[in-house]
């Protein structure tokens, strides 16, 4: 018997696609988003999705994350990315931020802009990796436990 590789594969989420995107996105923050939340989200206008699915070795493939980006003019900005704890580590992020990267430099976006929380660590590190740049802070921007705050750290990559 042949082992496969495992693998990542990317595709265009949409409305339908909401209740998964929420369960994936609960498991990553601290408040997650319901899936009315991201439907009413996904029906703006220059708002789109994508979904990543990772096959392992063995087994079956799985909605492993997704990114929601927002494009108006020539500026964008990813307002939410997130991947199952269990697949993290395993290029699922930065497939989606290619992928995002590519479909943003077609539509003529100049510039893509997201924040961070500032003990991110491992996204810190990917976004440098991907030639983000921090542009800025927001201090005490995100709640983590009653009374404790910690900073968004704001990054933008610029596409032209």
């Amino acid at each position: 018997m042949m082992l496969r590789r495992a693998s990542v594969s990317v595709r265009s989420a949409d409305v339908a696609d909401s209740d998964i995107l929420s369960e994936i996105h609960a498991g990553g923050f601290r408040r997650g988003w319901s899936g009315a939340e991201i439907e009413a989200l996904l029906v703006q206008p220059g708002v789109h999705a994508l979904i990543a699915d990772y096959r392992p070795a063995i087994g079956r493939s799985v909605a492993a994350g997704f990114v929601i980006y927002r494009i108006a003019a020539d500026e964008a900005e990813v307002l939410s990315i997130a991947v199952l704890a269990n697949c993290r580590r395993r290029g699922v992020a930065r497939r989606l931020l290619e992928e995002t990267l590519r479909h943003l430099y077609r539509d003529g976006a100049r510039t893509l802009h997201l924040e961070v929380e500032e003990e991110n660590e491992a996204a810190m590190r990917l976004y440098r990796r991907l030639e983000f740049q921090q542009s800025g802070e927001r201090p005490a921007y995100y709640s983590t436990s009653p009374g404790r705050t910690r900073s968004a750290v704001v990054m933008q990559r610029q596409l032209r």
